[in-house]
């Protein structure tokens, strides 16, 4: 009776501890769209906060929308062409983005368009910006 016991208790524990693993290791994946690029590296800017990410976007997208682990922390404070990086093709070229967060570890993507398409719909940009 005591080893059932015991033997219980154990299972019941382990079944616990791997639930909450699994729980609070979930990180929701990135949505698979054509306005959406994924922010692999982050850049330091001088400010305290605020960070930058160098990406390969439509020429036209000059708004974002920046998400960390699935959940939005805010529109992007500028989006802006690289001056080093003139090389443009396929209607895209190098872009800055700048935004605010902590710098910590996590999962981040933006969604982009132009000021126009972000401000009055919630339908995906072309990736062309037709």
């Amino acid at each position: 009776m005591r080893r059932t016991v015991i033997a219980g208790s154990a299972v019941v524990l382990a079944y616990s501890a791997l639930a909450y693993y699994f729980k609070i290791s979930y990180v929701e994946d990135v949505p698979l769209r054509s306005d959406v690029a994924v922010i692999r590296q982050l850049i330091k800017t001088g400010t305290p906060g605020t960070y930058v990410a160098h990406l390969w976007l439509p020429i036209c997208a000059t708004k974002a929308t920046v998400y960390e682990n699935g959940v939005s922390i805010g529109e992007a404070n500028a989006v802006y062409d690289d001056p080093t990086r003139s090389l443009s093709l396929d209607s895209k070229r190098f872009k800055f983005v700048e935004f605010n967060t902590n710098g910590e570890l996590a999962r981040r993507w933006i969604i982009f368009g132009r000021s126009a398409d972000i401000a009055s719909s919630t339908q995906p940009t072309p990736p062309r910006c037709q």
